[in-house]
């Protein structure tokens, strides 16, 4: 089973809540709105602000709030922000990682390829917009 983890997870629920709120707020606010530990509400914050997707400001009316267009942040942005890696089987990403060396002649192989562009069309097509 590909399971997301934890940090995919809660960085979908805090640019969910951050699409929704017109106004700067805090990570506290956001970890308690989306119950999200506040430690790693802030962390993912911090790493959301440096791929420029989040603003974050000091001092009183500080706060977070969305940069960039919730029609241009898909479910696959995210996971790869978020993941070591998005793909099916490490051989869809290297030929090389198959240890019997039969890539090319591989029936699994090839269906593993289609999945692995299925999938990431798919998650492409969603967008933060498609959540809110």
């Amino acid at each position: 089973m590909i399971e997301l983890n934890l940090a995919t997870d809660y960085t979908i629920r805090i640019l969910i809540h951050l699409a929704q709120t017109n106004k700067a707020i805090t990570a506290t606010e956001v970890a308690s709105a989306m119950k999200i530990p506040e430690r790693q509400s802030a962390a993912l914050l911090k790493n959301l602000c440096k791929r420029g997707v989040v603003e974050g400001h000091r001092g009183r009316n500080g706060g977070y709030m969305l940069k960039t267009d919730p029609q241009s942040i898909s479910l696959l942005d995210i996971i790869q922000w978020t993941s070591s890696s998005v793909v099916i089987n490490r051989c869809v990403q290297n030929k090389e990682e198959c240890n019997r060396k039969m890539a090319e002649k591989c029936k699994v192989h090839k269906i593993f390829c289609e999945l692995q562009l299925k999938w990431e069309k798919e998650l492409k097509a969603v967008t933060l917009i498609n959540l809110i």
